[in-house]
């Protein structure tokens, strides 16, 4: 069920950035960014082995992370930084579904009231980028 709480936190970190919104982002908010982010990072250590590309995918948002935070002077963050976070951590959350998708394909989940959604998620990225393998 990593997965799935790896995505709620992406979900999560989405809001915080307000993506898809016009509304600013202070500096200040990065801290729980990361924090989150490192979360996740820790809740996938065992997926590495089998998918390289998310520990990469990872640190590239995380040095996105560390390079804004180090600009002095800097209250909110410009809508070119904030479009590079949200696409980064939107290209992580795919890499992530798709990943779910083979993982639930041979694993039972429970359907509960907050689970649900995120399947749903994991079936649509899935579809999206043409997965229609199956394991038997």
């Amino acid at each position: 069920m990593h997965y799935l709480e790896c995505l709620s936190l992406l979900n999560y970190l989405l809001d915080k950035l307000h993506a898809g919104q016009r509304q600013q982002v202070a500096v200040g908010t990065l801290t729980e960014v990361m924090t989150a982010l490192l979360s996740v990072n820790k809740k996938l250590s065992k997926a590495f082995e089998d998918d390289p590309m998310l520990e990469n995918q990872i640190q590239d948002i995380m040095g996105s992370l560390n390079t804004i935070k180090s600009t002095q002077g800097l209250v909110f963050l410009t809508d070119n930084m904030k479009e590079i976070l949200v696409d980064g951590i939107n290209d992580l959350k795919g890499s992530i579904c798709l990943d779910a998708y083979h993982y639930f394909q041979i694993h039972d989940f429970e359907p509960t009231e907050q689970v649900i959604p995120l399947m749903r998620t994991v079936v649509e990225v899935a579809l999206e980028k043409g997965v229609n393998e199956f394991y038997v």
